[in-house]
């Protein structure tokens, strides 16, 4: 399981190595953390680390100030944000939440986490397939419906009957809206 994780660490440093202040690395036995700049890719960073460690993972996203010093090793930074990460994961756990956002305003955080919870609500009715094809739209956004049955080998309509089963369109815009509000983090937070 361990070479797993870091495998699948190493292709999330790769894939989002433009949006990471310091690398994805292992923090504490099965946690992982990270420094992201582009606050707005921090869902879709959750989203893909489900899928490439096919596992369902607790996340906590805390922003605020971070203080580096002459490190860009995540574990060695300080400051606000970590503060905020560690309180949101903590309160992942607690209630059950996959995603949970501390942001310094409290209106942005009931925003963002009443969303998480929806999103968390319609991915638990999907079958296997459903879930499967809905990740795949999620995490390639540019993929046409087309596309996407080539890659999977199957109809078109095969792979338009089950998105519009899963409540796709629903699931996107709400996880549109999310990022939307993460972007905001800049203007909100303190």
């Amino acid at each position: 399981m361990p070479r797993r994780i870091a495998s699948a660490l190493q292709k999330l440093n790769e894939r989002y190595r433009r949006a990471l202040v310091a690398p994805i690395v292992i923090t504490l036995g099965d946690e992982f953390q990270c420094v992201l700049k582009e606050i707005n890719r921090s869902y879709d960073l959750y989203l893909e680390a489900e899928y490439v460690l096919k596992l369902p993972i607790y996340a906590g996203l805390g922003i605020g100030t971070a203080e580096t010093g002459n490190n860009n090793y995540a574990p060695h930074m300080t400051g606000v944000a970590f503060v905020r990460s560690r309180n949101a994961l903590n309160l992942a756990k607690l209630r059950g939440r996959r995603f949970v956002a501390q942001t310094g305003n409290n209106n942005l955080n009931v925003a963002i986490n009443t969303l998480s919870i929806a999103v968390q609500y319609i991915r638990s009715l999907h079958t296997q397939r459903q879930a499967s094809v809905v990740d795949h739209m999620l995490l390639n956004p540019r993929l046409s419906q087309t596309e996407l049955s080539k890659k999977l080998g199957v109809s078109k309509s095969a792979v338009s009957q089950v998105l519009r089963a899963a409540g796709f369109e629903a699931l996107n815009e709400v996880s549109l809206a999310m990022r939307q509000l993460l972007g905001l983090n800049r203007l909100e937070a303190s």
